[in-house]
């Protein structure tokens, strides 16, 4: 049997032992001194507002209740846990650099215009982290019938999932730092190690979740940064693809990992669109919003390639969609799927593009900026019902 933490398990024939949790340990060096009282004192304000009854507990007793410290020869010691929760500065810097995270801010896609490198406690870092991002974040207003809808380049809650999982998932015995490098177009957060035996970027979103540091998870848990069920990919999933956004992105290296988050041209016509929809029939799942998002990039899809966008099984992605075809939100022909949008613009620029037009031409029959009507045209181009003739400045479209 092997302990996991909170009860003996059994491991079967051939199956590997569990990594051991590198932030359940007592570094030789850490002493009762490296925990900052001013970062003890934030933790117990976390846990004052989520109404935590831990929160009355005496500083000793909170950090063995948490996991931040453990008695080795009678003696209160932090563990690598608590030394990233409310450890000094100088603690930090001697025990664990590696938890620095460093944050580059780029206006092109060479060098960096700004850099800053933290070596705080988590709390901290997170506070420092979404300062330095939303100095740069733009957001715009989208008014669907008497609601008011806020889009961010990046969703607040979307980069703080990214950010703790990186903090959450990484290998805490390398020594290389987690990096953020925030583009205009995308925001990149590269963690050492890669994922948890058995998941991968395919399967990322129905997997059961697997930690690679139990003990730093429970405390964030307790804490309210994340949640016990690990539904943080769902969480982010959700928000963007609500935003007429793409889902987030895994890029695997042989030792690290990079989750992208993309801001691509907004699309005021379809958030408005899946907005109203989902007024008129209810919230949508989060299958549903997958397959939306999939088709609207693609135009149309097979179900083979809706079963790897949804990460499930076909028999199952089969249920999802016919269940969407009676909604009136898919339609199906030759066994291929497409949105059944109701469209008034698109239908608009489709009876105009019955003889080829140039651009200008849509632009000024709708009265769209040119920005505008190159983001309609493009996306009935990927949908299949308008094609580009021509080049540059003989460049004409026509309905399909």
């Amino acid at each position: 049997p092997v302990w996991d933490g909170r009860r003996l398990t059994e491991l079967r024939m051939g199956q590997p032992l569990p990594e051991p949790d590198f932030t359940a340990q007592v570094l030789p060096a850490a002493s009762l001194p490296d925990l900052d009282p001013l970062e003890v004192l934030r933790l117990r304000r976390l846990l004052e507002e989520r109404g935590s009854s831990l929160a009355a507990l005496p500083d000793l007793e909170l950090l063995f209740a948490l996991g931040l410290l453990e008695r080795v020869e009678g003696e209160e010691r932090p563990t690598v846990a608590g030394l990233l929760l409310a450890g000094t500065p100088l603690a930090l810097r001697r025990l664990l650099p590696q938890a620095e995270v460093s944050y580059y801010y780029h206006e092109g896609e060479e060098g960096y215009r700004f850099r800053e490198d933290l070596l705080r406690p988590i709390p901290a870092l997170l506070e420092r982290l979404r300062d330095l991002i939303q100095a740069r974040n733009r957001v715009r207003y989208l008014t669907v019938g008497l609601f008011r809808i806020e889009i961010w380049d990046f969703d607040q809650e979307v980069y703080r999932e990214a950010l703790l999982n990186a903090l959450v998932h990484r290998d805490w015995q390398s020594l290389d730092a987690i990096q953020v490098h925030h583009h205009r177009d995308r925001l990149e957060v590269s963690n050492p190690g890669g994922f948890p035996p058995g998941i991968t970027p395919e399967n990322v979103l129905r997997h059961p979740p697997k930690r690679r540091n139990p003990r730093l998870a429970e405390a964030l848990y307790r804490l309210g940064y994340v949640e016990r069920a690990g539904s943080g990919v769902d969480k982010m999933y959700r928000l963007l693809l609500k935003h007429g956004k793409e889902p987030p992105e895994y890029r695997l290296y042989p030792e690290a990992l990079t989750l992208v988050l993309y801001n691509p041209e907004l699309d005021e016509a379809f958030v408005r669109e899946l907005a109203e929809a989902q007024e008129r029939l209810g919230a949508f799942s989060l299958d549903h919003l997958i397959a939306v998002a999939h088709l609207r990039r693609v135009g149309e899809a097979s179900l083979e390639e809706l079963s790897r966008a949804l990460q499930l099984p076909e028999e199952a992605s089969r249920r999802v969609l016919a269940r969407m075809e009676r909604m009136g939100l898919v339609r199906r022909e030759g066994g291929r799927y497409h949105l059944a949008r109701k469209d008034p613009l698109a239908e608009r620029a489709l009876a105009l593009l019955e003889v080829p037009r140039r651009r200008l031409e849509v632009e000024r029959a709708l009265g769209l900026s040119r920005k505008g009507a190159l983001s309609l045209l493009g996306r009935l181009i990927r949908e299949g019902r308008v094609e580009r003739l021509g080049r540059g400045a003989a460049t004409r479209y026509r309905r399909r």
